[in-house]
């Protein structure tokens, strides 16, 4: 068995869940699942961000983590269109990420994987479903990956 290779030195347990998480949510063909997976990335992210932000203001400093938004102007962005991003981030154009994961979360994870507490979990998958995961899949894939690339470098730079 090959261990895994830590070229930045950033390697924990929570961010080997995060890179494998990640993995399954880009080399996946099944558009729910990227969901999922990608969901997973961009929700441990922010759950290691307030547990970090909770540790600082318990010990009186000020935390200093970070409010990724979206551009304002989702064409300046390279590759220009690619795979669709442009089209999948315009509705959230300069609003943070979390705002945008908090208005997704209803519409993809929890029906998606029926983890909406007030609905039946028991219900079967919807066409308009896999609709609405495939237009979101090109935005999700990006903040997942703009989430992720920021933890790692964050922690590569504190080490």
């Amino acid at each position: 068995m090959k261990e895994f290779s830590d070229t930045l030195g950033v390697s924990n347990p929570e961010h080997q869940a995060l890179l494998s998480a990640y993995r399954e949510g880009i080399s996946s063909t099944e558009p729910l699942w990227q969901v999922l997976s990608l969901f997973r990335v961009a929700e441990g992210v922010l759950q290691m961000r307030n547990a970090r932000r909770a540790a600082a203001i318990a010990a009186g400093q000020v935390p200093a983590e970070p409010a990724e938004r979206v551009p304002a102007t989702v064409d300046s962005l390279r590759p220009a269109n690619d795979l669709g991003l442009a089209d999948s981030l315009r509705p959230h154009a300069g609003r943070k990420f979390t705002a945008v994961l908090d208005g997704l979360r209803p519409i993809l994870r929890n029906a998606i994987a029926h983890l909406d507490p007030d609905s039946r979990p028991l219900s079967q998958d919807h066409w308009d479903d896999l609709d609405k995961a495939e237009q979101s899949l090109p935005a999700l894939r990006w903040i997942a990956r703009q989430l992720l690339d920021a933890e790692l470098r964050g922690t590569a730079v504190a080490a």
